[in-house]
């Protein structure tokens, strides 16, 4: 709907957009980017609708917002048609009501260069398919990344959408046999509450792929509000994955290294079968549990599963 394209010292203000039938506001390659108190409201039956897309951007601040879109609200992008621009850095949200059918607010998927220096605080997502969204599958690497003071509510749209009602999700895959994918690393949650059908998610394609990973006052709730299955972790893209059966926890890690969870709590509302774990750990180098909190979803069941695990440090 609206495009940008290698402008400095930009301002959009105080307006609304209804109705774009694809991506409905791109910077591309632009410095000094203020958006501030505009309103999208897209349909949620529009596939790509993203609501905001700062592509190879810098110095970015998105404030005050409001987005309904049926794709991401706001995503920070690198793509290959615009690589020239350098990296996606030095971006500041804050204060944003967002809406979404795919991730609320999203770091990547097209990520040919790298992202860094991104501060998200002070937001409310609901209804959402998925809350925060970090997905790497090209050769490009995230970091210096905080999210803070933040509400979370997800809930699972249909089978046709990515995601399965994440809150979090930081994944690292190869897009295809000639793409190796980037790093994620230094990334920080702080004083995080969600509440959906699903839990936290980290996975990567390798040790090594996500690294220094910090959940600190975090709270997740698991509750059963949709008619769709449960017991799923959406991988798309990436070379060999889709949506792949395993039972929900609290926080489900896979192949990643120096993880701490400090001071979080995992709850139970309304159960599915396919919940078990408040933690499920595999393949993890270095996770740190400090005052962590929180019981399996039924009797019998361990309420921490670790394996191929090393654990630095332990308070539960």
């Amino acid at each position: 709907m609206i495009y940008l394209e290698k402008s400095d010292h930009i301002t959009c203000r105080e307006f609304t957009v209804r109705d774009a039938p694809f991506w409905t506001l791109h910077p591309a390659g632009c410095d000094d980017v203020l958006i501030d108190r505009i309103r999208i409201l897209n349909d949620l039956d529009v596939a790509n609708s993203d609501g905001i897309d700062p592509d190879h951007c810098s110095n970015v601040r998105i404030l005050g917002c409001h987005i309904t879109c049926a794709d991401d609200c706001i995503c920070l992008k690198a793509s290959k048609g615009n690589a020239e621009y350098g990296p996606c850095e030095n971006v500041v949200i804050s204060g944003c009501t967002l809406v979404s059918t795919s991730a609320a607010i999203k770091i990547g998927t097209e990520g040919v260069g790298d992202f860094r220096n991104v501060i998200v605080s002070d937001c409310v997502i609901s209804r959402s398919n998925r809350g925060l969204s970090i997905q790497i599958r090209d050769g490009g690497s995230v970091e210096n990344v905080s999210f803070s003071d933040i509400i979370i509510e997800t809930r699972r749209f249909c089978d046709d959408w990515w995601g399965t009602a994440e809150p979090i999700v930081l994944t690292s895959f190869d897009r295809d046999e000639n793409t190796k994918s980037g790093q994620i690393r230094n990334v920080r949650f702080f004083n995080v509450t969600a509440k959906g059908e699903n839990g936290v998610l980290l996975w990567g394609a390798e040790p090594g792929r996500i690294q220094d990973i910090l959940f600190e006052r975090c709270s997740i709730t698991l509750e059963k509000r949709s008619k769709w299955p449960d017991g799923r972790y959406d991988l798309r893209p990436g070379l060999g994955r889709a949506v792949e059966a395993h039972p929900n926890a609290g926080f489900f890690l896979r192949s990643a290294s120096d993880v701490t969870l400090s001071h979080c709590r995992v709850r139970w509302g309304a159960r599915s079968d396919a919940y078990r774990h408040a933690l499920d750990a595999e393949n993890v180098a270095g996770l740190m549990l400090r005052d962590f909190r929180g019981d399996a979803a039924a009797p019998g069941i361990e309420a921490v599963r670790l394996e191929h695990t090393t654990i630095i440090q332990s308070e539960i």
